[in-house]
């Protein structure tokens, strides 16, 4: 194919030429799962010795409308060495930046913040975890279920009246009914979060010995709920740069030229 030559429109008997040439990058991070496609023109210095590459600032983008076609002020060829400093130089200085969270297995996608990348990993790392707070509430309900039949069992055995008995059964069935729906809703939402013991509401019985076992074992849950938690966060919070690289076959050289200057 004949080598086309350019010159910036309205440049005035231009006698320097510079190498020009269109690149695509078609970029695949098997790890990371990164995909893009870039493509530009480029100029870069007239560079003859073949083990001589550009720094990072040599090579420059262009914009193709601001140049117009000529005929070359004197015959040149395209440098033989020309194709492998191009490969070289984006192998070398092409580097696209994301984030990614080693502990999560997961990346960010091209252009998107640390604080957007950040509330992904809180979503992925509270699914990792629900598992785990799920166990735990599971675990206390029983305790909780114990503790309320245990209870209940007390209360029957008292030689009270029908009208007090019921009215204390109710109200022991009332306070663990509140808290059975205050485990429930610890769990709501994809983000997992930490709790308070004053988060969880009853109507408290006459019964001290109760209420003091009722909030000891209250106690143990919220510091284990809360203890889980704190590890999803730092798993969430564990991100860092991660560098995206070209190899020799995402470059394609799609055309050649020489700019004059």
């Amino acid at each position: 194919m004949k080598l086309k030559h350019y010159q910036v429109r309205g440049v005035q008997s231009p006698s320097d030429p510079v190498l020009l040439f269109r690149v695509r990058l078609d970029i695949h991070d098997i790890r990371s799962g990164y995909s893009a496609a870039n493509e530009g023109f480029y100029e870069a210095p007239w560079l003859d010795e073949s083990d001589l590459d550009w720094t990072r600032d040599m090579v420059r983008s262009v914009d193709l409308n601001t140049l117009e076609e000529i005929e070359p002020p004197h015959p040149i060829e395209w440098p033989s060495s020309g194709e492998q400093k191009i490969l070289r130089y984006f192998v070398h200085f092409s580097r696209t930046r994301i984030w990614k969270n080693a502990e999560l297995s997961i990346y960010s996608y091209l252009n998107q913040t640390k604080e957007d990348f950040l509330d992904k990993c809180r979503v992925f790392a509270s699914r990792d975890m629900r598992g785990d707070l799920e166990k735990v509430k599971g675990i206390f309900l029983h305790r909780f279920l114990d503790l309320e039949q245990k209870r209940l069992f007390a209360v029957q055995a008292e030689p009270w009246d029908l009208e007090t008995s019921e009215q204390r059964i109710s109200q022991v069935r009332d306070a663990f009914s509140g808290i059975r729906e205050s485990l429930s809703r610890c769990l709501m939402g994809e983000d997992v979060k930490p709790i308070r013991e004053e988060d969880f509401v009853w109507e408290p019985t006459p019964d001290v010995e109760s209420e003091e076992r009722l909030k000891d074992v209250l106690a143990e849950f919220v510091a284990r709920h809360n203890e889980l938690v704190d590890e999803c966060v730092a798993r969430a919070q564990n991100v860092e740069e991660y560098e995206v690289t070209v190899s020799h076959g995402q470059i394609e050289i799609i055309s050649r030229a020489v700019l004059w200057k």
